[in-house]
């Protein structure tokens, strides 16, 4: 084994015998703080010893000791969040079947999974940089590429880039090389200071044998089957990790993921971003927060419910097909803020632009729309408008605080919608767009939400032109893309705090 890889696995090793000891720690400092005292019964002792390796195993499935690599602060947070959440859980359960409380308090308790995940992402951003200063001095895992020069340098330059990966490119085995045997143009240097050995792809099989590397990357378009089989039979005799780094950036891919199906190898080229873990923590946090934000928001949609009645005739709710998950259809609530029959029909002052003017510009449809910023509408759909007449005087101000869009929350419950995800939009205004911007649909690998990072960034309301979809699309594939519970928390805030209130119409 190479000390790269030794090294790697006592890190990760070490980590994981020191999270449940933090915890023994938080247990015993948090007990003298509350008992002035250790545990003072064996039964207590038994349920501290019990908790820590299932405290330990809580986190494996988390997945807490395979993003450390990573630079991201989320992806430290994220799974240490849901180990802890586990291991709470099954403190709790432990209470309630064996009926003891004793040395673990709730005070204890609370104290104890406050202070232990804060603790865990110390240690990790400890060892995050005590990684980086081995790196540094020369302590990265060897890399020899092989393939095209071109894709080989690509590669090269991604990792030169990513220093925190940890990967060293010292050598490359590609079909054009210069007449000195190195690349002048790539002067990258190893850890005794030598210059970077590149030969023909035909000697792969000699550069592996002299430098050792700790894995070998094939760099070359998807369907190089050739090149694939070259190096399988040149490394057939040398037991070191070979991988395959395609190049996809010549194709529209997103969200590339590789699994296993029954033995042969199934690559997602466009598919949700969120894997199985992620969509089981999103889903928790929109049935227990949906929950509790329903109960909050009764009494105000009962007032609201009170006011549309005595407003205008006509139900109390809107319901309007929107684009789900998936691209399917649901019947999405929210509470009618214009007068019944009117949703369709724009009702607009004249004198705004003109006689007739208002009219035309709404139903202009231009050939064009997809390349410029024309003002569009279709026909048989069309937006609030400023002004919009059809608006009730109390569906203005429902509008206005957002309270129009609270029965969302049972969409939510019903599993229809997120509390945080891309805005649904009507099924007749996703057609509008739908030609021109292509990823638009790509909108609906995940259920949509009542906010979003694009309402608070300030792509709400009316959207115009095509430029202001693709403002909007924009932020909700960079939300989708980069997903983790501590975003929707910051959303649900930001929400919460600058986006109820909104001047559109």
């Amino acid at each position: 084994m190479k000390r790269s890889h030794q090294r790697t696995y006592l890190l990760t090793t070490l980590v994981a015998l020191s999270d449940p000891a933090l915890l023994a720690m938080c247990f015993l400092v948090s007990g003298w703080a509350r008992w002035h005292s250790l545990p003072p019964r064996p039964g207590d002792w038994l349920a501290v010893l019990v908790t820590l390796p299932a405290g330990a195993l809580c986190l494996q499935l988390a997945g807490a000791y395979t993003t450390m690599r990573s630079p991201k602060f989320t992806r430290w947070v994220e799974p240490v969040a849901g180990g802890t959440l586990m291991t709470i859980a099954f403190v709790t359960m432990l209470a309630f079947v064996t009926k003891t409380g004793g040395f673990l308090s709730r005070a204890v308790l609370l104290s104890s999974f406050v202070a232990w995940p804060l603790l865990m992402v110390l240690v990790r951003m400890l060892v995050f940089r005590w990684r980086q200063r081995i790196h540094e001095m020369g302590g990265s895992e060897w890399v020899v590429l092989a393939g095209p020069a071109d894709e080989c340098m690509k590669v090269a330059k991604h990792l030169d880039e990513n220093p925190w990966l940890g990967l060293a490119v010292v050598g490359m085995a590609c079909d054009f090389v210069e007449g000195s045997g190195e690349h002048p143009s790539f002067p990258v240097t190893d850890s005794r200071d030598r210059r970077l050995i590149v030969r023909p792809l035909e000697s792969l099989e000699q550069v592996v044998r002299i430098l050792q590397p700790d894995r070998v990357i094939l760099a070359s378009s998807p369907g190089d089957e050739g090149l694939m089989r070259r190096a399988l039979e040149a490394l057939r005799a040398h037991p070191v990790t070979l991988q395959f780094a395609p190049d996809f950036s010549g194709l529209p891919v997103y969200a590339f993921r590789s699994e296993d199906m029954a033995g042969r190898p199934l690559l997602d080229l466009s598919a949700s971003p969120l894997g199985e873990r992620a969509v089981m923590i999103k889903w928790l946090e929109d049935k227990i927060l949906g929950s509790l934000m329903l109960l909050v928001a009764a009494p105000v949609v009962a007032l609201a419910a009170v006011l549309i009645k005595l407003s205008s005739p006509g139900p109390v709710f809107f319901v309007q097909p929107r684009h789900g998950l998936g691209g399917r259809v649901f019947q999405c609530y929210k509470l009618r803020t214009m007068r019944h029959g009117d949703v369709a029909k724009p009702k607009l002052p004249v004198a705004a632009d003109g006689p007739g003017e208002t009219t035309r510009r709404l139903r202009k449809i231009s050939a064009d729309g997809a390349k410029g910023d024309t003002e569009f509408e279709p026909t048989e759909f069309a937006q609030a408008q400023e002004n919009d007449v059809r608006i009730t005087g109390p569906g203005r101000w429902l509008r206005r605080l957002s309270i129009d869009e609270l029965p969302q929350l049972i969409n939510v419950l019903r599993g229809d919608m997120s509390l945080v995800g891309p805005r649904p939009h009507a099924v007749d205004h996703n057609r509008q767009y739908r030609d021109a911007i292509q990823e638009l649909m790509r909108r609906h690998y995940v259920k949509p939400g009542i906010t979003g990072l694009a309402q608070i960034s300030g792509a709400r309301g009316r959207t115009r032109s095509t430029t202001a979809m693709q403002r909007r699309v924009d932020y909700d594939l960079e939300y989708i893309s980069n997903w983790s519970l501590w975003q929707d928390i910051r959303i649900l805030l930001l929400t919460l705090l600058i986006g109820i209130y909104t001047r559109e119409p």
